[in-house]
């Protein structure tokens, strides 16, 4: 998936890696997120759930990730995958969700620094 997003790359970075925490606030299909662990200062361990989707038919969803963030120049990459924690086992009511890996790379658009050419790599 690509998309050019009229905001410069570092707010996009702002919002997806220092606020994290706050994605629920903007993003209709997270309900929380939160940082379980730091490992260096580029790795997090994560546990998010999944807002509920219309007619509930899967039920209520939590997923545990590690996720990377690296920055290169004015490019960034964000990368992530599910893992197993013990310090967040499966919780009673919700299914524990798995993803593969996803990456998303964020770069400004040539000539037009104030907006964010976005790839996003999904493992569907």
């Amino acid at each position: 998936l690509e998309v050019v997003v009229d905001q410069p790359v570092e707010r996009l970075y702002e919002e997806l890696v220092e606020r994290m925490e706050d994605m629920g606030d903007w993003n209709p299909n997270v309900k929380e997120i939160k940082v379980l662990q730091k490992i260096g200062k580029d790795t997090i361990i994560t546990h998010e759930i999944a807002a509920e989707t219309p007619g509930n038919i899967v039920g209520p969803r939590d997923f545990v990730s590690v996720r990377c963030a690296k920055r290169r120049g004015s490019t960034c990459v964000l990368a992530g995958m599910a893992t197993h924690f013990e310090d967040m086992p499966e919780q009673k009511g919700v299914i524990r969700a798995e993803h593969g890996p996803t990456c998303m790379v964020l770069r400004p658009v040539t000539g037009n620094p104030s907006q964010t050419k976005l790839t996003w790599l999904l493992s569907i």
